[in-house]
């Protein structure tokens, strides 16, 4: 895991968490699948097997459109 330092100088707030926040958002998650895309596949990858077990849920929601829906969803508005 990069050092705290270094992930804030690539453009990560406060890093208590080694980039992987759940309480990041939109812009912060599309930033970690920017400067490290196999961390983004492997908490992807976690949060699919946490969907498997709880249903339909996801650490971001989609609210375009009128409409809210976890992202990715694998339902429909």
């Amino acid at each position: 895991m990069p050092s705290t330092a270094a992930v804030t100088l690539l453009g990560f707030g406060p890093n208590n968490c080694g980039s992987l926040c759940v309480r990041g958002g939109h812009r912060h998650w599309a930033r970690v699948l920017e400067v490290f895309p196999e961390r983004y596949a492997e908490a992807e990858r976690q949060e699919q097997e946490l969907r498997a077990e709880l249903g339909d849920v996801a650490i971001l929601r989609d609210r375009t459109g009128g409409c809210q829906a976890f992202a990715p969803s694998t339902s429909k508005c």
